[in-house]
């Protein structure tokens, strides 16, 4: 896709979705003092998510 292009729709469960290019960035290296706190906080936050869903899967709650 090129910038500012729509692609065709899309049929998911969710329904209908409209693939939109807004901009196209030029690839880089970035060095990795740059980069590990947004590591760091995204495999933090990935932990937590995971643990409550499998903290609410075991949840032993009355059933209607």
């Amino acid at each position: 896709m090129k910038a500012g292009e729509i692609n065709q729709p899309i049929r998911t469960d969710l329904g209908f979705h409209l693939p939109f290019c807004s901009d196209i960035k030029q690839e880089q290296t970035l060095a990795i003092k740059t980069v590990a706190d947004d590591i760091r906080d995204q495999l933090f936050t990935a932990r937590i998510q995971q643990a409550q869903r499998d903290w609410i899967c075991n949840l032993d709650c009355p059933r209607k």
